[in-house]
């Protein structure tokens, strides 16, 4: 698996793509289902003492509070989870970065930048659920995005 400049963050997860396939709009009935997910994150977090307003900051809260989840079984079970902090780490990128939720090609929810970047955020939260552990940082994921986008760019000024 090839990783990002930042190391703890898979390019397969977090890239550029062509746009072959235009994004298609996430319908407004799942979209309230993604800003329920989002609120009930916010609101584990909150009810925990952690920060919950969808800021970059954010983030390494929320990399703490699942840290503890994962430690002490306690807490929504990892679907609940991945589901709840994926739309809390998608809502919290698409303000950060100005994106936007779209479905890719294949449906799948992603987050897409206006740069083209594209971010699977409920991918990204089940990834780092699982045992393995492919995923370290959800703090680093911004920062992940910014670089990638910044290297395409000097690679295209090259």
């Amino acid at each position: 698996m090839r990783r990002s400049s930042h190391g703890a963050v898979p390019e397969s997860d977090v890239a550029i793509f062509r746009r072959k396939h235009p994004p298609k709009a996430v319908p407004e009935d799942q979209m309230a289902d993604v800003r329920m997910a989002a609120s009930a994150a916010a609101r584990f977090l909150r009810e925990s003492g952690y920060r919950d307003d969808f800021s970059e900051e954010s983030l390494a809260d929320a990399d703490a509070f699942l840290a503890i989840c994962l430690a002490t079984s306690q807490g929504p079970d990892r679907q609940t989870l991945a589901g709840a902090f994926g739309c809390y780490l998608g809502e919290t990128l698409r303000r950060c970065l100005d994106a936007q939720w779209v479905f890719d090609a294949s449906d799948d929810l992603e987050v897409r930048t206006p740069k083209g970047s594209r971010a699977f955020p409920v991918t990204i939260v089940a990834k780092k659920l699982r045992p393995e552990g492919d995923w370290k940082s959800l703090a680093a994921v911004p920062q992940a995005i910014r670089a990638i986008e910044e290297r395409a760019l000097s690679a295209k000024e090259t």
